[in-house]
């Protein structure tokens, strides 16, 4: 009897002489086999898609697309050297058409911070900040929308707003005011009258914007809980409808029912107060 051992270089599995030769093919198919199963080409993941930009985009629109873009990179794990080309393929073919007119061949070799200035002055409309903050001020709750919902939506149309005033008390930093202005705009637009009037009469007068969303939040937890209850009032039985009891007389033994209708004192000895 001789010794087998794996054709696999690496690999030291033996079969020995104590072995029959009839068993050893056998057992040095399975062996390979299982080299075949370790050698087996993982599954491919799916790519991440590369996020597309059009022209005639909000400042809300350019934003997502700059969230989109980060993301992005950091999935598809994008080389420095390739920032620039698929940065460009994000565009669609009349934007680049745009750059191309405007910069000529140029922004091909520009680097990340000027080429994304280069296709924001291409594909987004400015607005003026007089009109982006008269939208702030008009946006309304729709019917049946989540508060947070509303809340997003409103922080997105702020977040162009540019909410921040100079520092009073030096030249460098800046002050956002964007949180007071942001609960302002919910409390004048949320959708239910009721709840806007218990935000009013409520004791705190100074809630802060987390507060406020917390507040209207639990409120619209509450009205929907009261509906669905509504809803199912007719098949469901009140749980304020008396109930019935018994209880053994002390005094005589005799057992008596307590419930709607009947009296509390034993019909027997008339012992009083028996529940």
């Amino acid at each position: 009897m001789s010794i087998i051992s794996c054709p696999i270089p690496e690999c030291s599995f033996e079969l020995g002489q104590e072995i029959p030769d009839v068993c050893k093919n056998n057992l040095l198919k399975l062996h390979v086999i299982h080299h075949q199963s370790e050698y087996k080409t993982e599954a491919k993941y799916e790519q991440p898609k590369r996020p597309k930009l059009t022209p005639n985009n909000t400042a809300e629109e350019w934003n997502l697309f700059i969230s989109k873009w980060h993301n992005y990179k950091k999935a598809a794990k994008v080389a420095p050297s390739s920032i620039t080309f698929e940065l460009i393929e994000c565009c669609v073919r009349a934007l680049r058409n745009e750059l191309t007119k405007v910069y000529g061949n140029s922004y091909s070799v520009m680097d990340e911070g000027d080429l994304l200035n280069a296709i924001k002055r291409q594909a987004v409309l400015e607005e003026k900040s007089l009109v982006s903050r008269f939208n702030l001020h008009s946006m309304k709750q729709e019917p049946n929308e989540p508060v947070r919902t509303f809340v997003n939506r409103i922080k997105g149309q702020a977040h162009i707003c540019k909410l921040k005033v100079p520092c009073p008390s030096c030249n460098f930093a800046e002050v956002d005011y964007s949180d007071e202005i942001i609960r302002d705009v919910i409390t004048r637009g949320i959708n239910d009258e009721t709840i806007r009037i218990s935000l009013f009469c409520d004791k705190n007068r100074d809630m802060s914007l987390e507060d406020t969303i917390a507040y209207i939040e639990a409120l619209e937890k509450r009205k929907k809980a009261a509906s669905q209850r509504l809803r199912n009032g007719g098949s469901t039985v009140s749980a304020s409808q008396p109930q019935s009891y018994t209880k053994k007389c002390p005094q005589c033994g005799q057992v008596v029912n307590y419930g709607k209708g009947v009296e509390r004192n034993c019909p027997v000895c008339s012992i009083i107060d028996l529940f």
